[in-house]
């Protein structure tokens, strides 16, 4: 297996374990206690993670960061707690199985729109697919 195909796997696998024990977390004190915990984690591996290899000066400079440059940490946050608050009302099969389709379709309209790449039958038959694994997992 090439790292094309280790590194989706190895990450699919991490964010059903981070939203598992998320879920447990959020039972055990709550959601918003879960999120902080995860939050504070991320804050100190990512400032450790900037200190050691960040040239300061490029995200101070005058005009470097804009209002936009947030939104990857709002929605990382809407994760993180969207998630755990998914799973423990529906189950992580169908949390996870649509939260795939739901990025295999934004990937496509990413790749087309934002990255002026083209889409082949076969990526928009996989995206079919994986709307029609959603229709599946959610039969009663």
């Amino acid at each position: 297996m090439t790292l094309r195909l280790l590194v989706p796997i190895a990450l699919g696998i991490c964010s059903v374990l981070q939203a598992g024990l998320n879920k447990k977390a959020a039972l055990k004190f709550d959601l918003s206690s879960a999120a902080f915990m995860n939050s504070a984690v991320l804050f100190v591996i990512s400032a450790l993670l900037f200190f050691a290899t960040a040239k300061k000066s490029e995200l101070v400079a005058s005009g470097a960061v804009e209002i936009w440059n947030f939104l990857p940490g709002l929605l990382g946050i809407c994760l993180v707690a969207g998630i755990p608050w998914a799973i423990s009302k529906w189950g992580t099969t169908p949390v996870f199985v649509g939260l795939m389709a739901s990025q295999v379709i934004s990937s496509l309209v990413w790749d087309l729109a934002i990255e002026k790449r083209l889409i082949g039958s076969a990526q928009i038959s996989g995206a079919l697919l994986s709307v029609v694994s959603v229709v599946f997992v959610n039969q009663k």
